[in-house]
């Protein structure tokens, strides 16, 4: 196949100037490479010469920064210096107290320690022991006081119950409901009881808050 390539410059090769094709994707290339090597030539070396040049100015500042802080501290440091030799200039003052005496309140001696936990440990004992002695105390007499009521209560007699909306009870001759009052009739007259609950052949009362068991005895 002939083909017409007298417009293809002749200093390309016969191989592209027979092909027109391959000429064109040739020429494509070569323009495509031209413009990446001018942007690369006005970039200034592209990206990382940027980068360098920027890492390059932050170097430079800080230094600057760190040369200033310097400047600036630098007479902080010189007065400090002067202050010292000032102080190194002074006179020596007399110390008004021996720094080797002793001061026996601030050390106390172990048998002063021991003695304290002692102290503390009996004091501790009686104050339990005391605690134990009230609670004994107060028991003995809660039992005293209990067996006096007992007592007193054996003097009532439950003679009858009435078992009904309002149960009530005869206690010796009286008729009393629950919350009414009745007095023994011992030796000790006017102890007071106060009904709590009737129910049948059996009355509960109570006083101080100890409470006690009427029965009938039929």
């Amino acid at each position: 196949m002939n083909v017409n390539n007298g417009n293809l410059p002749a200093w390309l090769p016969e191989s592209l100037r027979e092909d027109p094709k391959k000429a064109g994707i040739l020429g494509a290339l070569v323009l495509v490479l031209a413009v990446l090597v001018i942007r690369y030539a006005l970039t200034g070396g592209g990206p990382a010469v940027a980068q360098g040049a920027a890492s390059a100015a932050k170097k430079q500042d800080k230094q600057k920064t760190s040369s200033t802080a310097s400047a600036a501290g630098t007479p902080n440091v010189m007065q400090a210096s002067a202050a010292a030799k000032d102080w190194l200039k002074e006179p020596i003052t007399s110390v008004s107290r021996n720094l080797f005496v002793i001061r026996p309140e601030y050390y106390p001696s172990q048998s002063s320690k021991v003695a304290q936990r002692e102290e503390k440990i009996t004091g501790f004992w009686e104050a339990v022991e005391k605690s134990q002695s009230q609670e004994a105390d107060q028991k003995k007499r809660r039992e005293i006081l209990v067996e006096n009521l007992q007592f007193e209560a054996a003097k009532l007699q439950l003679q009858s119950t009435v078992m009904g909306p309002e149960p009530q009870a005869i206690i010796g001759g009286s008729l009393v409901k629950e919350g009414d009052v009745v007095a023994s009739d011992g030796p000790r007259k006017g102890v007071q009881f106060r009904v709590l609950k009737v129910e049948a052949r059996r009355v509960i009362i109570e006083r101080e808050g100890i409470r006690l068991e009427l029965r009938m005895h039929q």
